[in-house]
């Protein structure tokens, strides 16, 4: 059986990762704190936990950096990724054995709230199309959330209860082959800090022929989106939008880049309008002008 490593990359995660880590020690033949010079007791945290080898970053390599750290590190061929507001639960001598099946790259499992009912929309989706983005930005995935193109991406049609190859698991839970990582490209660390990175790294998964297993049988318990929590509006706003335009640089020919980028575009006056009203200040007008000149730029540029 091979060996498994846990990598758990963490920014300002003092309060979670002792849970994390003491959980992950049950399963991982090694665990490896990346810390992505974090402000708080993050690093002082983990070096108390008896058995975790930690990399003090000094500067935010972001999530993609740090994991690619992690991994380079790792001295077993599958290596479990894991957020440090994950708690691992059962099953992951059964995603141990899912990754290493012939044909597959990645296996992920399920993850639940603290009343273990899975997060379903979150644990497990489908790759974004246009159409997708195009309603995520118009806002109308949010305000119509029944819509079939929002179903279809979020998997609310899957039950997650059932073994079977999926497209996109989130990055907070997912096993990978240090091999099929290196042979495809390792983590894109132009994706800064976070967001779409693991996406995309399931994107090129399944442009290389290589499968993603959901095991039911594995769960971790998710508190999520602490890091992100701890980032100013503006700066999620922004982050989130250069992410989605960079992805769909990578992978959607020019028909559909100029479609998200309009969307974008058409969507920024009254999202600009909105924000003004809930903040109370003209700085949203200031951070949607920017998307909008961003959005233009990113049809100039492919990648």
């Amino acid at each position: 059986m091979a060996g498994l490593t846990a990598v758990v990359v963490s920014y300002n995660s003092a309060n979670y990762l002792r849970a994390c880590l003491t959980a992950a020690l049950r399963w991982a033949d090694e665990v490896i704190v990346v810390d992505n010079a974090s402000h708080d007791d993050s690093v002082k945290v983990a070096r108390t936990v008896t058995g975790v080898h930690v990399i003090e970053n000094f500067q935010n390599r972001g999530f993609a950096g740090g994991a690619n750290q992690g991994i380079e590190t790792a001295h077993h061929e599958v290596v479990l990724l894991l957020n440090p507001d994950v708690e691992l639960t059962k099953g992951i001598e059964q995603l141990r054995e899912a990754v290493m099946r012939e044909g597959y790259g990645a296996a992920a499992g399920v993850l639940t709230d603290a009343n273990s009912r899975a997060q379903t929309g979150f644990s497990v989706r489908r790759l974004p199309t246009v159409a997708t983005l195009v309603l995520e930005i118009l806002g109308i995935n949010r305000i119509w959330s029944s819509n079939a193109v929002n179903r279809r991406w979020r998997c609310l049609d899957l039950d997650l209860e059932v073994r079977q190859d999926v497209e996109q698991p989130a990055g907070a839970f997912l096993a990978i082959r240090r091999t099929a990582w290196k042979e495809i490209g390792r983590f894109d660390e132009s994706f800064h800090p976070v967001w779409f990175e693991d996406v995309d790294f399931c994107q090129r998964l399944r442009i290389s022929g290589r499968k993603i297993a959901l095991v039911p049988e594995a769960r971790a318990v998710h508190a999520g989106g602490h890091s992100v929590g701890q980032m100013e509006w503006a700066d999620r706003e922004v982050q989130w939008y250069v992410s989605l335009l960079k992805y769909a640089a990578k992978h959607f020919g020019l028909f559909g880049r100029v479609v998200i980028a309009t969307s974008l575009g058409f969507a920024s006056v009254p999202r600009a309008v909105l924000g003004i009203l809930q903040h109370r200040s003209f700085e949203p007008a200031r951070i949607w002008k920017r998307l909008v000149w961003i959005s233009v730029q990113s049809l100039q540029n492919r990648g």
